[in-house]
């Protein structure tokens, strides 16, 4: 993914966590807001709790490949996707289908 895909901004993640417009499971959460930009940007939001750094790094790299692989059809949205501490558990393809989920259950995905 390139770093123009990513949230940085203070400012703007606040403003998406103001709306709190979200879809939950037990291991994820998506909050999205409608972006006026050229295309989307997300932020991967996990705690501490989760495991130490190089669990934490490894789902992270996980969510964005499988983001990357869907980026043809996500509208134009900010989004931040919340990883719970029972996440941990769950193989690539478990993850892999509860995102894809619950990006088409908040309409981020377009098409569906």
């Amino acid at each position: 993914m390139k770093r123009e895909f990513s949230l940085a901004s203070k400012k703007v993640i606040d403003s998406i966590f103001a709306l709190r417009e979200a879809k939950t499971t037990k291991n994820f959460t998506i909050i999205k807001k409608v972006n006026q930009g050229p295309h989307f940007r997300f932020l991967i939001s996990i705690g501490r709790k989760y495991g130490n750094s190089v669990k934490r790094n490894l789902m992270k790299r996980r969510i964005r490949a499988i983001i990357d692989l869907n980026s043809l059809v996500i509208g134009l949205f900010d989004f931040v996707i919340i990883v719970k501490t029972f996440a941990n558990e769950l193989k690539y393809e478990e993850i892999k289908k509860e995102i894809e989920g619950l990006l088409k259950k908040s309409h981020i995905i377009n098409g569906e």
